[in-house]
């Protein structure tokens, strides 16, 4: 017996998202331009940042001296969702 589909779950009104950064690393790309990612495909899924918060922490590890650097935002959904700007491929 085919049951009918389920419904969707409901979109989340507020989300958090959580971006986290430990130095020194081979990495180089800052946590600005993570969280900036975070910010801007978060946008594109209807939510706005309302709210963030910085922290870091500093350690020791293997005689080396480390940070922890973390990046948690507060995001609200604000409008529908906006489609990713497509590429054209050249023809």
């Amino acid at each position: 017996m085919n049951e009918p589909p389920k419904p969707p779950p409901p979109t989340p009104l507020i989300i958090v998202a959580e971006v986290s950064k430990t130095w020194p690393t081979k990495e180089a790309e800052l946590i600005s331009n993570k969280f900036e990612a975070v910010i801007n495909t978060n946008l594109h899924r209807g939510y706005t940042l309302v709210d963030w918060k910085y922290s870091n922490v500093f350690y020791s590890r293997k005689g080396e001296q480390c940070i922890t650097e973390t990046i948690i935002g507060l995001f609200k959904l604000t409008h529908d969702v906006i489609p990713f700007p497509q590429t054209k491929k050249p023809v």
